[in-house]
């Protein structure tokens, strides 16, 4: 029971880890998706098109 407790353990650091970079990363993609949304709905309507 208790070998079975800590392989469990050292999965899930294991993926909090590789999570880790993942959130990282999809915490960047949703800044950037946002502040596109942002400057295309705010400020894309003074440049010339």
């Amino acid at each position: 029971m208790l070998a079975s407790t800590l392989t469990g353990c050292q999965i899930a650091g294991d993926i909090f880890k590789g999570g880790m970079w993942i959130g990282a990363i999809g915490v960047f993609i949703v800044v950037a998706i946002i502040w596109w949304l942002v400057s295309k709905m705010g400020g894309g309507n003074n440049t010339p098109s």
